[in-house]
């Protein structure tokens, strides 16, 4: 489900009519494939097997990337139900993709701005035009890598996105600051809890002290779980310090793969990143 700062957020961009009973995003699941080719597949797939809608039921960010560098493959479909039918946003995109989507998230959550948004935020730091740059030259230098089109606003060709990126003063900075994310984030949970068995795990991360705070509940606890995140979803709308997910894991050793965004998908993207700056 959409988080409510993120609704509301949608809601309240400058020249856009949307309501909320229009939002087609509401609901989603996510599909992770390996190639562009199987992108395509699961695309066919759903679209035989599943009631797509009708007007802008196909998003297609690898064939046209947004400015942003934002590449995948959105599918809304149409799901029946009492008293109205629901619509469920599918995302479909590579591993490559992903990584630097959770890279974007990461940097977001690290500074305090959306960089992926269409529109940039009132109050940004002077960095932020930078940040944005090095990640729309970032998301061109993995489409190269999958042979797919890049968006408008980069240069077209391999050596010209490499230098321009390296010219970018806040590269080694982000970077940086993904990989000391990445280090550090789960540490200190262990550390904290030692292994603890299968629980609910409130994840909390505080963007102004960097910091990942984490409760763990035992499958009895669900209701005050659920309570928890309601109650930092609701204060979030107002403070916009924390993010917050709720996430199942068999033990704290497992926290990576059952929410790998400061973890597993952060070191992915700087691998990545560095693997396409060398080629």
């Amino acid at each position: 489900m959409k988080r409510i700062s993120s609704i509301l957020k949608k809601l309240s961009r400058k020249n856009t009519n949307l309501k909320l009973g229009s939002m087609d995003d509401i609901g989603g699941c996510r599909l992770i494939v390996e190639t562009c080719e199987q992108v395509d597949l699961v695309v066919e797939e759903v679209r035989r097997r599943l009631d797509v809608k009708k007007s802008r039921g196909v998003k297609d960010y690898i064939a046209c990337p947004q400015d942003s560098g934002y590449r995948s493959c959105h599918i809304i479909v149409v799901v029946p139900g009492e008293p109205l039918p629901s619509r469920v946003e599918i995302q479909i995109r590579t591993r490559l993709q992903h990584s630097w989507a959770t890279g974007v998230e990461a940097a977001s959550a690290i500074y305090g701005q959306d960089y992926k948004s269409p529109e940039k935020l009132a109050g940004s730091r002077a960095s932020y035009e930078d940040i944005r740059r090095f990640f729309q030259l970032a998301s061109a230098l993995f489409a190269l890598e999958e042979d797919r089109p890049l968006a408008s606003n980069v240069p077209n060709g391999r050596e010209a996105l490499k230098r321009e990126l390296d010219a970018l003063k806040c590269s080694k900075q982000i970077c940086g600051d993904l990989v000391d994310a990445t280090d550090a984030t789960f540490q200190s949970i262990g550390k904290a809890f030692g292994a603890l068995g299968p629980n609910l795990y409130l994840l909390e991360y505080d963007r102004e002290e960097q910091v990942l705070y984490a409760s763990p509940f035992s499958s009895s606890d669900i209701s005050q779980a659920i309570d928890w995140y309601n109650q930092n979803e609701e204060e979030d709308v107002f403070s916009g310090r924390r993010d917050t997910v709720l996430v199942y894991a068999t033990s704290t050793e497992y926290l990576h793969a059952a929410f790998p965004n400061y973890s597993t998908n952060l070191s992915d993207f700087i691998d990545n990143l560095g693997r396409c700056r060398q080629a």
